[in-house]
């Protein structure tokens, strides 16, 4: 069996990402698993984080979705019975801190690499990259993580997300300052990763920043 699909959305509302998150939805036939610890619990109760979950993936006739928020002591049995796994947004550096000190992450590469398929929506995409300091434009390391070494699952690019035009210049400069080729996505855009083919989706146009270079995505 070769690798799964990852799809990573920009951030943006139910309405932004509809297009990508119909085109997920097509894998789902038996269960999804659903991770929101990149949330404060205290503003967005993770019960209601589900329930907003739902909502989304009601539109395309399916619901079965089980909400980890303790990722320690899980293994890949536990992983079989789903046919992908969401991981929402929040505080990237939060996200990966946990991730890591449960070796969830490797665990989740793991699962990609079986087939599985994973959808990373802001925080959540930007962890699948190579370097999350690319999240430092908008989150705060408040968890004091150290490492930024991502799970390296698209090619080699960093993930940005929130893109705005106004941004270009804060974005270079991590891609110069880090070395890293990053791919900015909007909230309204997002892009589908199958074996090395990179499909972008939704309405606003995505860039990739490379040593002073951006370059659109097609």
């Amino acid at each position: 069996m070769g690798k799964g699909i990852l799809f990573l959305s920009g951030g943006g509302s139910e309405k932004d990402s509809y297009t990508l998150d119909k085109e997920f939805a097509k894998l789902l036939k038996k269960r999804l698993l659903y991770i929101p610890i990149a949330l404060n619990e205290v503003k967005h109760p993770y019960k209601e984080c589900l329930k907003w979950l739902k909502g989304v993936f009601r539109q395309f006739n399916f619901e079965s979705i089980e909400m980890w928020t303790d990722l320690s002591g899980h293994s890949r049995q536990d992983m079989i019975k789903f046919d992908g796994v969401y991981i929402g947004g929040g505080n990237t550096f939060k996200l990966l801190k946990q991730l890591k000190e449960t070796k969830f992450d490797k665990l989740l590469i793991e699962y990609y690499k079986s087939g599985g398929n994973i959808y990373g929506g802001s925080a959540g995409a930007i962890i699948l990259g190579k370097n999350i300091i690319t999240a430092s434009k908008d989150d705060k390391n408040e968890v004091k993580l150290k490492e930024t070494k991502g799970l390296k699952l698209v090619n080699e690019f960093s993930i940005c997300c929130h893109y705005k035009p106004e941004e270009d210049s804060i974005i270079s400069k991590l891609a110069n300052t880090s070395a890293l080729k990053i791919i900015a996505l909007p909230e309204d855009a997002g892009i589908i990763v199958k074996e090395n083919n990179i499909l972008c989706m939704g309405n606003g146009k995505s860039f990739i920043f490379y040593k002073n270079k951006k370059k659109a995505m097609k």
